[in-house]
């Protein structure tokens, strides 16, 4: 098949003409940052920590509550690390950061009931432990009890 000489030359000149590199004036793409997911900061923060490395792994921790803050498990995660590092105050601090996001975290409600006795403050960890308390019992509510099946008697 021939191609009609017009059709040639409206694909070359497109192309920038004969001879024509269009590689050299194509712009270079701009940089884009890694696309950071939580799951691998997560990871990573949590894989620092059981390696031991104290420093590394509250870094990191601090990234994951950085780029997500208004993920609470990213602040749970972090209070549950300062914590274990026995830094009470700042894990206490996390704790309350999460909670403003999930108010419903029982796991974040317990951590601060302990946390509130080794601050000193018997009231607060009342007052958590009673959050733990109604929170379970919702949870008892909410799970339908059904009847044991009857049982044919053929």
């Amino acid at each position: 098949m021939k191609v009609p000489f017009f059709i040639f030359f409206v694909v070359l000149m497109a192309a920038g003409g004969p001879g024509h590199d269009t590689r050299a004036y194509a712009q270079p793409a701009p940089e884009e940052a890694p696309v950071v997911d939580f799951r691998q900061l997560r990871d990573e923060a949590q894989a620092l920590e059981r390696a031991e490395k104290w420093e590394e792994a509250r870094a990191a921790y601090q990234q994951l509550t950085d780029k997500f803050p208004d993920e609470a498990l990213s602040w749970f995660l972090t209070g549950r690390y300062l914590t274990a590092r026995g830094l009470y105050r700042e894990a206490a601090d996390a704790f309350e950061k999460g909670l403003e996001i999930d108010p419903e975290s029982e796991a974040a409600h317990l951590y601060l009931a302990r946390l509130s006795i080794e601050l000193g403050d018997p009231a607060l960890s009342s007052r958590h432990s009673a959050k733990v308390i109604e929170i379970q019992q919702q949870a008892q509510r909410a799970v339908p009890v059904t009847p044991p099946a009857e049982e044919n008697g053929s």
